[in-house]
Order: structure tokens, then sequence, then C-alpha cells
């Protein structure tokens, strides 16, 4: 059955004289519009048919009747706005959703291109302090043959710069490369003393290059050591943090170590003197 929709007012509705046959009347609500269909222009009739549909309408909303029982009963129109009422709320709750996945998912990878770019700096920090410190261990073999010229009876200061200077060349994590250079700046600290009670190995042109290099490359390790653990400190605080701590979990960002000296006496490069 089709008929035309029209919202009358409370007197219209109450009058059925003014029904035409096949006009829906708007007569209550549950949940949406709920419509009467008159069939008949007769007072007896048409007051019938409302009320009946009402009634109706009034069961199929509290669950009394089923959605047949309804359609035969003159309520396929409401069923069919009632379908188009809720298609529509479908409709914009899907899009809240898509909003939503899109936001979440642009700040996913904002966070996540943040973390890399500060474990990138954290690197380069680490590759700068790894050049200055394979340019003192390249320093030093040169730096104990001229010492051995002058002082070989300085066995056990000589045995524990090389010592030293294996174990930083086989470190492997930060903590053991950090304990490694602490031994290595005490043991040169003790060698570069001895120049004192060896007044031809202190006049020596070659020692006094050495010395100078070396102390300048320990000026350049302290400089990367300070970057290295400044790009550190950031990683690891926005590591932390939430909610980059969950997308840092998620894939697999990890804390870094600091590079730090044991001691005040260490943290300062070995003095020269000529």
């Amino acid at each position: 059955m089709s008929g035309t929709f029209a919202r009358r007012s409370l007197a219209e509705q109450a009058d059925p004289m003014r029904s035409t046959p096949g006009m829906v009347y708007k007569i209550g609500r549950f949940g949406c519009d709920v419509l009467g269909i008159v069939v008949a222009t007769s007072d007896g009739a048409g007051r019938a048919n409302v009320n009946s549909s009402a009634r109706k309408a009034q069961e199929y909303a509290a669950g009394s009747i089923s959605s047949a029982a309804w359609l035969r009963a003159g309520g396929g129109p409401i069923l069919k706005q009632r379908a188009v009422e809720q298609g529509g709320t479908e409709m914009i709750g899907l899009i809240v959703l898509l909003g939503l996945v899109f936001v979440v998912g642009f700040f996913f990878i904002v966070i996540y291109n943040r973390l890399v770019r500060f474990r990138v700096r954290a690197e380069d920090g680490w590759s700068g302090i790894d050049v200055q410190l394979k340019r003192r261990y390249d320093l030093i073999p040169n730096l104990v043959e001229t010492v051995k010229g002058y002082a070989k009876h300085e066995r056990e200061t000589l045995d524990a710069v090389i010592t030293a200077r294996q174990a930083g060349i086989n470190a492997k994590t930060v903590p053991e490369q950090a304990q490694a250079e602490n031994m290595i700046t005490g043991a040169l600290r003790q060698l570069f003393a001895l120049s004192e009670a060896y007044p031809d190995l202190k006049a020596n042109d070659n020692f006094g290059r050495l010395q100078e290099e070396l102390s300048s490359t320990e000026n350049k390790i302290a400089f990367s050591r300070q970057h290295y653990n400044d790009t550190v400190s950031r990683y690891n605080s926005t590591l932390e943090t939430f909610p980059s701590n969950v997308v840092g979990g998620m894939f697999g960002f990890l804390r870094r170590d600091f590079f730090e000296m044991e001691d005040a006496a260490q943290r300062e490069a070995p003095q020269v003197s000529f």
C-alpha cells in the first residue's frame, strides 16, 4: 500500500472527517514517527482505522506483535522510514569512526617518525665518538714504542696501557666501551707521568708530538661524548613519555645507555707538559 506522508496538528488528527483515502497521519512517537493509515472518509471508518493503526503501532513498539503483523496492519511505510533513519545513523557513525582512525593514525605516524629521528641522532653521536676512539687506538702503539726506548723497566705501566687499549677494541656495548676508556685514560696518565722521571724521553720530539695528538683526541672525545649524551637524553625522555612509550614498545624502540666516565678525575683529558 502506498500513501502520502502528512504531519498535522493534534486538532486535525482528532478530526477524522478531514481524512482522505490513503492519507497517512502522524499519531505519536515510538523511536520514530508512528503513522496510522486511513482507508475511508467516513467518521466511523476513519476513526476506527486511525485508532486501530495507532493501537497496532503501540503494540509493535512495545514488542507485543511482530513486524509481519504490523505490516499487515498498514505499518509498511513506518518500517521503511525507520530503516532509512537507521541507515543514516549508521552512516554518520561510520564517518565518525573513520575520522577517529585517521586522527589516531596521523599522530601514530608523527610519534613514530619522531622516535626514529631521535634514535638516528643518537647513533650519529656515537659514530662521532667511535671515530675519535679509533684515532686514539692508532696513536697508543706508537706512544708505547717510543716510551720503551727510554723506559724499558716500566713494563707494568706499558702493559696496562696495552691491555686497556685491547679492552676498548673488544668492547661491544656502550657500558663496556666506557669502562675500557676509563682504563685507557688512567693508564695514559701514568704513562705521561714517566716523562718526569726520564728527561730524555720528555725531550724526544716524537714523544712530544704523540702527547699533543693524544691530548687533542681526548678533548674531541669529551666533546663528542657530551653531544652523544645530550641526544640520548632527548631520545630516552621521549621514549618514556605517553603515548610515545606505546609506539616505542610496539616497534621495539629501546633505551640507550649514556657514555659516562666513572669518576671526576678521569673526566679530564690527560694533562700534557713539555
